[in-house]
């Protein structure tokens, strides 16, 4: 395997917990607390969890939209090169909006993240023309192109976001990322808000794209059945910490840690109902493993934070019981 587009080491995003204006801080919430994971050419990796365990958190500093607390992220603009990395936060001027073409997002909600006063050529155009990819005169045949491969047609160009059903404004949202040629692109519950038919629409149309474009997502979800879909490799986070990684198909049919064993019993079936235990936990655990107060399996050694930890090839899991399995 080449070398991996992204490298992320030890990345923290904590925000400090105030009582009032001339409070000391005395405590954090730690969205992402300690992160490392690696992205390589063309693959799929999805990054599952609850809404709270701070994936998208993960996405915006990806994107460089906040400054971490702490850690690295490495960038190979040439996955053949063999030049080293760059380091992403030391990014300025030409460099970082080489980075910013790279790297590209589709959000959840369409209708928030189009301009309503914006024709759909102008969204779809706006940043390649800034960017230098084209220019206003072939903007037309560019936003063309651009809206064929999302399967809209020209009749789209001159109308405006309102227009359109949610799954078309998905589509303009991809069309509009596509627009910068982006060599890795973020899809954050970039499906969620969709009806289950327009739902399979849209991921058939991602993993076209990304065929056919040789890109690499970073597929942000708490669908379990989206990654099984879509993702190549999943990474399961909880409480701003990844608990269990590795190939989709044996993390979702195998799966080493208790969380990832609930995101799974969680999936709605016919005539079964959820129950209180599945509910996400109010407070951050202080110490420890912190997915211990919900653990069915929980033992005195969880009082100590486990490490992520090989379990087969490629699959680690942060687990005490596993590692205690392993030693039996």
């Amino acid at each position: 395997m080449h070398q991996p587009l992204l490298q992320i080491h030890g990345l923290k995003m904590w925000y400090p917990v105030k009582r009032g204006v001339f409070a000391r801080t005395t405590n954090y919430v730690k969205a992402v607390d300690g992160i490392d994971l690696a992205l390589y050419a063309g693959e799929t990796l999805g990054i599952v969890g609850e809404s709270g365990c701070g994936k998208s958190t993960l996405a915006r500093t990806i994107l460089r939209l906040v400054e971490p607390t702490a850690g690295h992220i490495l960038w190979q603009p040439d996955a053949l090169s063999q030049q080293k990395p760059v380091e992403v936060f030391a990014l300025r001027g030409q460099a970082l909006q080489h980075y910013r073409r790279a790297v590209q997002v589709v959000f959840q909600d369409p209708q928030s993240s189009l301009n309503p006063r914006h024709t759909i050529l102008e969204i779809v155009t706006e940043a390649s023309v800034v960017h230098g990819l084209t220019t206003r005169k072939n903007r037309r045949e560019y936003a063309l192109q651009l809206l064929s491969e999302v399967g809209l047609g020209s009749e789209c160009l001159d109308r405006y976001p309102h227009a359109f059903s949610g799954g078309q404004r998905q589509r303009i949202c991809i069309a509009r990322a596509l627009s910068l040629n982006p060599k890795i692109l973020i899809c954050d519950e970039a499906v969620s808000a969709l009806d289950l038919s327009v739902r399979a629409q849209v991921l058939n149309l991602l993993h076209d794209l990304k065929l056919k474009r040789a890109m690499a997502y970073i597929f942000i979800t708490h669908d379990i059945g989206v990654v099984q879909h879509l993702a190549d490799r999943v990474a399961v986070m909880y409480l701003g910490k990844i608990v269990e990684i590795g190939p989709a198909d044996r993390v979702l049919s195998t799966p080493a840690h208790p969380y990832t064993q609930l995101l799974l019993n969680a999936v709605p079936r016919i005539g079964v109902a959820l129950s209180e235990e599945s509910a996400p936990p109010t407070q951050v655990a202080r110490g420890g493993c912190a997915f211990a107060p919900r653990c069915p399996y929980v033992m005195p050694v969880c009082s100590e934070e486990p490490l992520l930890m090989p379990q087969h090839e490629d699959h680690a899991c942060a687990c005490w019981r596993n590692v205690k399995s392993s030693m039996e």
